[in-house]
């Protein structure tokens, strides 16, 4: 029989809400288990001045029906409860760069070395690039902020000759933000060339003499 069904009382025959495996209403129950009940109980006043009755142990309840929770809680705006909740959670945990513009030294700190993994076709330029002075720093370990505000990682650098590589994918990248990088890294006093998936093959040959 389901939980919570009404079912007619074994003693007086009134049907009652059955919770567990009880056979008797509340008023035939037998004395020493209410009594045993009623001891684990506290009354309460709700703020509606209604009655309630609460366990002891570990209940919270401080309203009397799921309707005055709604009423005087949770969507009340004068609610004084509701204040103090939405205004312990705004405060959060402290932290020291709370409040303050965090430098492109913090966010690059937070970025770190390996924020970034290379593709397998970049890693197979590493030799040939190696060769011309190219060190490759293509999982974050030479973070920039351009002109435009945004920070950005080169995938191979060489900084004697201030010479930059990037190698883009054209899965990931489009023939625009070609001509928009060189722009970039050259405010910043790079030469840039953009290496495409299409030519790595070519690069592995033998890379061109303008590099």
């Amino acid at each position: 029989m389901e939980v919570g069904s009404q079912v007619p009382c074994k003693t007086c025959g009134k049907d009652f809400k059955r919770h567990g495996n009880r056979r008797n209403c509340n008023d035939c129950v037998h004395p020493s288990y209410r009594a045993r009940g009623d001891a684990l109980k506290v009354f309460d006043t709700c703020k509606c001045g209604a009655q309630f009755s609460r366990r002891k142990n570990g209940s919270k309840q401080t309203y009397c029906s799921d309707e005055c929770r709604k009423k005087y809680y949770w969507r009340s705006p004068t609610s004084e409860e509701q204040k103090a909740k939405i205004s312990a959670a705004k405060k959060g945990k402290p932290t020291k760069l709370r409040g303050y513009k965090q430098t492109d030294e913090h966010l690059i700190k937070r970025l770190g070395t390996g924020a970034i993994r290379a593709s397998k076709e970049e890693l197979s330029l590493v030799p040939v690039l190696a060769k011309l002075g190219y060190v490759h720093t293509g999982e974050g370990t030479f973070w920039r902020r351009w002109p435009d505000g945004t920070l950005h990682n080169p995938d191979f650098v060489n900084e004697t000759d201030k010479k930059i590589v990037e190698y883009f994918g054209s899965y990931w990248h489009d023939r625009s933000e070609e001509a928009h990088a060189i722009e970039q890294w050259a405010a910043l006093g790079y030469e840039c060339r953009v290496i495409w998936d299409t030519e790595r093959a070519t690069v592995l040959s033998g890379f061109p003499s303008a590099l």
